[in-house]
């Protein structure tokens, strides 16, 4: 099911109002949250997510933000139902200049610009402001990482960190 709205926000062909798609990336998360992340957790588990709630927050809430009648907290406490007390332990943040980003959107060659990556730069400019504001308050959980890094050099600055997180909490990797 939270695969199944995921494509519907996602559709270059689906048109919606704002709300709709705050409310919309919630369900998804909700789906995911009880079905997924959830039950992995209880069998003690290292889950990874390429996006949450802070992902929601940036681009709906300052990515479209009051043009589109939205604001952080109305999209925070949409999510809140949604996420119940999950709170990852650790978030990356993969900047990337909007200049850089672009490029390498348009040169993948087999998918379709999907609809929030038609939005424009103005939209991703706002998005990473966002992050920035996000990240300011989270900084014990959030890692920045210079995205514009090859896969190789961020999968093992990003493995390096997790293994850190799991020691400290007792786990190993």
């Amino acid at each position: 099911m939270g695969d199944a709205i995921r494509a519907l926000l996602l559709d270059p062909g689906s048109d919606m109002l704002p709300e709709t798609e705050v409310y919309l990336y919630a369900a998804s998360r909700a789906e995911h949250v009880r079905r997924v992340i959830g039950p992995a957790l209880s069998e003690n588990h290292v889950v990874v997510c390429d996006r949450f709630f802070d992902a929601s927050i940036a681009y709906q809430g300052y990515g479209i933000g009051e043009q589109g009648g939205l604001n952080p907290a109305f999209v925070k406490a949409v999510n809140a139902p949604a996420i119940g007390d999950l709170v990852p332990d650790l978030t990356f943040v993969l900047d990337v200049p909007i200049d850089l980003a672009l490029r390498r959107l348009h040169a993948r060659t087999t998918t379709q610009v999907d609809r929030i990556e038609k939005r424009g730069p103005e939209f991703f400019a706002r998005v990473r402001n966002g992050l920035l504001k996000i990240y300011e308050q989270n900084k014990q959980r959030i890692v920045w990482l210079d995205g514009s890094l090859s896969v190789h050099e961020l999968a093992d600055q990003i493995f390096v960190l997790v293994q850190k997180t799991l020691e400290r909490a007792g786990n190993s990797p």
